[in-house]
Order: structure tokens, then sequence, then C-alpha cells
């Protein structure tokens, strides 16, 4: 279920994106997108640095 909602997530994200650089969307909506991303990419990161710090 959680990884349901985080996939959803960083497809709205995606999206956002996008949509933003062809500046479809105002500056908050591009700002929030960001803040998702950098959550995500930071999540993936550490879960891949404790993964490596384990083996």
């Amino acid at each position: 279920m959680i990884d349901d909602v985080k996939n959803i997530g960083d497809a709205l994200s995606l999206t956002v994106t996008v949509a933003t650089v062809g500046q479809f969307l105002p500056h908050l909506a591009a700002v929030l997108s960001i803040v998702w991303t950098l959550i995500r990419l930071t999540e993936w990161f550490v879960e891949k640095w404790q993964s490596r710090s384990k083996s």
C-alpha cells in the first residue's frame, strides 16, 4: 500500500516537473515537486548506503 502511494507520488512529481519546465504550472508546484523528488532521492540513497554497509 505504501509503495503504491509512493509510486503515484513519483509519477505525479515527474509530471509536475515536466509541466513546470514547460511553464504550465505555477512556481509553487515546481518547488513542491522538487522537494518531493529530493526526499525520494535521499531516501533511495540512504537505503543503498545502509545496504552496502551491512554487506
